[in-house]
């Protein structure tokens, strides 16, 4: 191998090995589900995003991928509506996750959870 193709080799590992653990990390991402109208939403998506308010809510939803990062989603303001949102999401069991429904104008916070989703959920 001469030099220029060796350079451009060595190039080419090196930004694929700098890829490779971001692919990693993105492809181990939590996410939030919930069924509503017979229809099953991603709670991150902009149709799911109040689609799955109630089922927030109400601790009806469920999720997929590793707790931590489901946490940090909602820790991290990502379910925040107008007046309401969820706050102090921390690990519950094996396969759920503990968190607070807050509806400010109303001064309410509610204790809840969700768990993970069932195998067979995101087939229907």
């Amino acid at each position: 191998m001469n030099f220029p193709a060796f350079a451009i080799a060595v190039a080419t590992f090196a930004f694929v090995s700098t890829l490779a653990p971001h692919a990693a990390l993105a492809a181990d991402t939590g996410k939030v589900y919930c069924e509503s109208n017979h229809q099953i939403y991603d709670a991150e998506s902009d149709d799911g995003h109040y689609e799955c308010a109630g089922a927030l809510a109400l601790g009806t939803a469920c999720f997929t991928g590793p707790r931590a990062s489901v946490i940090d989603l909602i820790n991290g303001d990502a379910f925040n509506w107008d007046e309401e949102w969820l706050e102090g999401a921390h690990f519950k069991g094996r396969d759920s996750i503990a968190y607070t429904f807050a509806d400010g104008p109303n001064e309410l916070r509610e204790k809840t959870s969700m768990d993970r989703c069932e195998p067979d959920f995101l087939k229907r």
